[in-house]
């Protein structure tokens, strides 16, 4: 073996092994569940599908080692990330003539923090990597050894093979990497003197590579005619097969639904709002972080030395970087940290790229440093230590059972056969693996809410779970058809089964017969005349409580994480065991729940929870007698004063504690309770019931200053809902029309003064 291949083989092994040492022992968060659900249950995994992926996780899942199919899946992309570091090693080494340059390129791939992130738990990007690592390394092989004479035909079916093989793995391939260097092969194909006969079967050799490159395509409508659970656009014909390829449902061209970002703008303000180019500033901005200092530094270097040396690679760059920078302009992700880290992983294929630049870069250096043995390796030390010692913490997953252990928590919280209709990519990855491989809780049925706002998921629905009951002439989950609301859900299935739901969203249809309870993690329906008694849940909840996991909540976690995201979940469960301990005259126990909520939750949440429990106060002390009820009112008050101090604009608190102290005059503050609405419609002025009270009471008082901002407020309600109308489907265009004459109306209506 070539001192080349062996070195790669040294370095691919070398990083398989710290990643199998770091590597996450259960099912990682994100898309990671689900991925490892599909492999073990063999369906089809949502857009583009992953055939590939899937096919080789359902391989690895099998392999008897470790204890869990998921630590196997893990496994995989340890392998197949550790394999891309070996490739890229031979591409560096191919292009430099300098081994160290391609040593250095690998290890600063391989322990730069998000490509090493990826390399410990199950995900589809590793693969990718590996494609996009081999197009780079022929790129360079047809740009170094052909400079003077044709590519040979090896390469045209070699490189089609590639291009189509990993563009049905992940279509960044295709757009980032894959078509630059198609591309430069047929230009460089200009020099062929070939023969029409060779010429021919060159073109047959190319597209049967071409072919043979998309056969896993043909697993997608084969899994999907066995109905598996796990089936999304149930590709089963060409139509929804080409629905499932061009994710139609995700909507193709843009990462996240113009009118989620539009509602997280509305909730966040605006400086969560992606510019054009946001992301891809960050790609740049962040790369010292990811890879410490000096690694940028090289990139630099070696992009003027590809720059200058204007070859056939110099274009294929060229044509990848302006390939990500249109790439990027579509990446609308919001500018919070739960997006910021989903956007993470779409940095990995520009990140092969850099760190084969940096490469380039490192020969340059190497090439004008003394010729001393240890000169290059210490170069090497000096380019990795720092970012190896900050990354490795940052990024083991060796302890991490977080996700696993909160879909075990759900599963603690469900009754047999209970019946979950939930929204959240988080809660169904947990309970898919959990169910789907680990076989766990078969008695317990999941219902995606989300999906079936798709016409193509209820018929697949009802032919893998035929037990759970919709309306007969429902389609699908839309908010104008009356088929497909949950209060009928409830009503054909709670006669067979216990019902709950996690995070229904915005229907709450269900709420005119029924009362939804908190139930651990998740809320049970029950009709309204047999809602369990307050003692009653508290006994439910601490059965709960015993039976759930709660260790990994003490784990640290990294603010972009989903685990964070995720572990707000628990907040609320917390909050809920304390108002009941409370009602019980369980004062210290109360006090130890939202303690431990207090530790794990952030301002905005521990707000939010503050404010339930104040709620919840409220409502109760209105069976009490006065008397009882002022303890509750004063306890209700601390709890709402607790939350502003969190998080000073915090809606519903404000909204809460100005009618708190409006309709209970013996607390003694009636006169801030204008304030308080004042603060709260400043903070959403699109929510217009409560800025018609605003101006109402500003009128009743002929209060000019007030009914003046009041206007104000308005024009800001009205630049709202315009930016709605711009993204809102169809639908929804005569509601919010509706809205905004409305307020144009209140905006021209004359100021009451004083006579």
């Amino acid at each position: 073996m070539s001192p080349p291949r062996t070195a790669a083989a040294l370095v691919s092994a070398a990083l398989f092994a710290i990643y199998l040492a770091m590597l996450a022992p259960s099912v990682a968060p994100g898309d990671s569940g689900e991925l490892v659900a599909v492999g073990c249950s063999l369906g089809v995994a949502h857009p583009p599908g992953y055939p590939l992926f899937t096919l080789l996780t359902a391989a690895a899942t099998r392999v008897p080692v470790f204890n869990e199919p998921a630590a196997r899946a893990n496994a995989l992309s340890a392998l197949l990330q550790a394999l891309t570091c070996g490739v890229l090693l031979l591409a560096v080494h191919a292009f430099t003539e300098n081994l160290p340059a391609g040593i250095a390129a690998a290890l600063a791939l391989g322990t730069s923090r998000t490509f090493w992130l990826y390399g410990l738990q199950a995900e589809v990007f590793p693969l990718n990597n590996l494609f996009a690592a081999i197009l780079l390394w022929l790129a360079v092989r047809l740009a170094t050894h052909h400079r003077s004479q044709p590519p040979q035909r090896s390469f045209f079916a070699a490189i089609f093979f590639l291009a189509s093989l990993g563009t049905i793995t992940h279509h960044t391939t295709l757009v980032i990497v894959a078509l630059p260097v198609c591309i430069a092969l047929t230009w460089q194909s200009r020099k062929c003197t070939w023969s029409p006969a060779t010429k021919s079967r060159t073109v047959y050799a190319a597209s049967a590579a071409l072919l043979l490159g998309l056969l896993p395509l043909a697993y997608l409508p084969i899994a999907a005619r066995t109905n598996p659970i796990l089936n999304w656009d149930d590709p089963r014909d060409l139509g929804s097969l080409q629905r499932l390829l061009s994710r139609e449902d995700y909507g193709s061209t843009h990462l996240v639904p113009e009118e989620t970002v539009q509602n997280l703008v509305e909730a966040h303000g605006e400086s969560v709002r992606p510019g054009s180019f946001d992301n891809f500033r960050r790609l740049f901005a962040e790369l010292p972080r990811n890879f410490f200092w000096i690694t940028p530094v090289l990139m630099l270097l070696g992009a003027f030395a590809l720059i200058r040396k204007r070859s056939l690679l110099t274009g294929i760059f060229a044509g990848i970087f302006a390939l990500i920078a249109l790439f990027y302009a579509r990446v609308n992700m919001p500018q919070l940290d739960i997006y910021l880290g989903v956007a993470d992983r779409f940095r990995l294929l520009p990140d092969v790229c850099f760190s084969f630049l940096a490469g380039i870069g490192f020969a340059r250096i190497a090439d004008r440093l003394p010729r001393k043995r240890w000169a290059a390796p210490g170069l090497i030390a000096l380019m990795l230590t720092p970012a190896a010692l900050s990354n490795a913490s940052a990024v083991n997953q060796r302890g991490n059972t977080f996700t696993a252990d909160f879909g075990k928590n759900v599963l603690a919280s469900l009754p047999d056969y209970a019946l979950l209709f939930s929204a959240g990519d988080q809660i169904h990855n947990a309970l898919y693996y959990r169910t789907l491989c680990l076989h766990e809780r078969p008695d317990v049925t999941l219902v995606d809410i989300n999906k079936l706002s798709f016409a193509w998921h209820l018929p697949a629905f009802r032919r893998a779970v035929p037990d759970v009951h919709f309306a007969p002439d429902m389609v699908k989950h839309v908010g104008t058809d009356p088929a497909s609301w949950n209060i009928e859900w409830v009503r054909r299935n709670l006669d067979r089964r216990p019902v709950f739901f996690y995070n229904p969203g915005s229907d709450t249809s269900y709420a005119t017969t029924y009362a939804s309870v908190p139930w651990g993690l998740v809320s049970r329906v029950f009709p309204k005349a047999q809602t369990p008694s307050l003692d009653d849940q508290l006994v439910a909840e601490e059965a709960i409580f015993a039976r759930m996991d709660l260790r990994s909540l003490n784990d640290p976690l990294e603010a972009r994480s989903i685990e964070r995201d995720t572990l707000h979940g628990y907040v609320p469960f917390l909050g809920r065991l304390a108002f009941l301990r409370e009602m019980a005259g369980r004062t210290h126990d109360a006090e130890e729940a939202l303690a431990l909520a207090q530790r794990i939750a952030d301002p905005p949440t521990l707000a939010n929870l503050w404010a339930q429990n104040a709620a919840d106060l409220v409502s109760t002390a209105s069976s009490r007698t006065r008397q009882d009820a002022l303890v509750l009112y004063r306890r209700a008050e601390t709890l709402y004063l607790r939350a502003l101090a969190a998080d000073n604009a915090h809606f519903s608190s404000l909204i809460n504690l100005s009618s708190l102290y409006r309709d209970v005059p013996e607390l003694g503050h009636g006169g801030e309770a204008l304030d308080l609405l004042e603060r709260a419609v400043r903070t959403r002025p699109f929510e217009l019931t409560h800025l018609k009270a605003l101006s109402d009471e500003a009128e009743a008082r002929t209060d000019v200053a007030l009914q003046r901002r009041a206007r104000v407020y308005g024009k800001k309600a009205i630049e709202v809902y315009e930016l709605r109308l711009a993204v809102a489907p169809p639908d929804n265009e005569p509601a919010l029309s509706r809205q905004i004459e409305a307020l144009r109306g209140f905006l021209a209506s004359p100021i009451v003064e004083r006579r």
